[in-house]
């Protein structure tokens, strides 16, 4: 049996308040879930935030009456989590992008990466954050839908099939953006790594 198969029986008895079944939901799809959060923000911090909210959410949604925002087994929690994953990202988006509006111009954010000390390894490591920075900047100039999928599919490890559901489009859609975006991605990539 996957982890996946054993979550409507986790859901279940964390529903009932098993502590133990909420640290086995934590650690079997928790990663997942902050891996997108971490591949959409880019900012560790912030997706250790959001990952928090959106599980603060899921206690909220199972502790709710079905149909009055409580989650109903249907053996699609893991589509149902990252759905509350990606609300609290727009949300969170959304209230930046107002506090930016209002406060335009106020302070720098300083990069960790930026001022790290360096020591032994320092070319392996520059060379390594250079081919960060080239994925990112790739990565920066796909559409959003395309990053949307590429980050559901590569950091939060969804099928295309859930992927769709998510998004509450056809798969054949969603597997085509995905086929059609990963060869976007690679263009972009292959001048970075011609000599």
């Amino acid at each position: 049996m996957t982890d996946e198969d054993l979550l409507p029986e986790l859901v279940a008895r964390a529903r009932a308040g098993d502590q133990d079944a909420w640290a086995e939901l934590v650690r079997s799809v928790g990663p997942r879930v902050f891996a997108l959060l971490l591949a959409r923000t880019r900012d560790p911090e912030l997706a250790e935030e959001l990952t928090a909210r959106c599980f603060a959410r899921l206690v909220e949604a199972l502790d709710a009456e079905p149909g009055r925002g409580g989650y109903t087994e249907s053996g699609r929690f893991v589509g149902f989590l990252f759905r509350v994953a990606m609300n609290q990202l727009r949300d969170d988006a959304r209230a930046k992008s107002r506090f930016s509006r209002r406060f335009a111009g106020a302070g720098e954010r300083v990069d960790a990466a930026e001022v790290a000390d360096p020591g032994p390894g320092v070319h392996e490591e520059m060379e390594r954050r250079e081919r960060a920075e080239a994925l990112r900047a790739a990565l920066d100039a796909l559409p959003e839908a395309d990053r949307e999928v590429l980050h559901l599919h590569h950091a939060a490890q969804l099928t295309y099939a859930q992927i769709a559901e998510l998004l509450g489009q056809p798969r054949g859609t969603v597997l085509a953006r995905g086929h059609r975006a990963t060869r976007k991605l690679a263009k972009l990539l292959a001048p970075a790594h011609t000599p």
